[in-house]
């Protein structure tokens, strides 16, 4: 007899760029119930991110974060980056946002478009992991355009994801991203 498994729903943190956009198509191609997901601050609204979701066809959960947000930036963990943004921080508390909402919105594991290597300050492999300690979820954590690059967490462990379907995209060199984007048809991205 044959038993049909279905595959578990993940929010996506939708920034509205790229590779977020890629994210979100990628594992919806694999068969993944994919909810993207963008955080309203006072310093960025989700008009860009709508029209990205539009042009990959999704509906995007938006979600103010403006209380949390302004008390991070009265003292990041792990400091400010370049243009005063407290990068790791920030991710970090997106995704601690996005796992308070998991339960209401039947929500079993987090992806990003996040991508190894891509920025200098938040995008290393120590600095996805305090982003991963920060949100206090690390090991729901899946971004499925470098997670073949990083260590397995529960989601693969178990089973849900397979390790072997995911992407090994590292660097700042977008090539692989813009070939992709070709590929799934996104013609619009920031």
């Amino acid at each position: 007899m044959f038993f049909l498994i279905k595959k578990k729903k993940c929010f996506a943190l939708f920034s509205g760029g790229l590779d977020s956009m890629l994210a979100v198509v990628f594992m919806q191609k694999l068969g993944y119930d994919v909810q993207p997901i963008f955080f309203s601050t006072p310093f960025f609204g989700p008009e860009k991110a709508l029209e990205s979701a539009q042009e990959i066809g999704v509906e995007l959960f938006v979600h103010d974060v403006t209380n949390p947000h302004l008390k991070m930036l009265k003292n990041p963990k792990y400091g400010f980056g370049k243009h005063m943004n407290p990068c790791i921080d920030c991710h970090g508390l997106m995704f601690r946002e996005a796992s308070k909402l998991m339960q209401k919105h039947n929500v079993d594991f987090l992806i990003s478009g996040e991508v190894l290597g891509q920025r200098p300050m938040s995008q290393r492999k120590d600095a996805l992991n305090a982003v991963g300690k920060l949100s206090e979820i690390k090991d729901l954590l899946i971004r499925p355009l470098s997670q073949k690059l990083l260590a397995d967490t529960l989601p693969i462990r178990e089973g849900w994801v397979k390790k072997t379907e995911m992407l090994d995209i590292q660097g700042r060199n977008r090539q692989r991203q813009l070939l992709m984007a070709k590929e799934f048809g996104i013609k619009k991205f920031p």
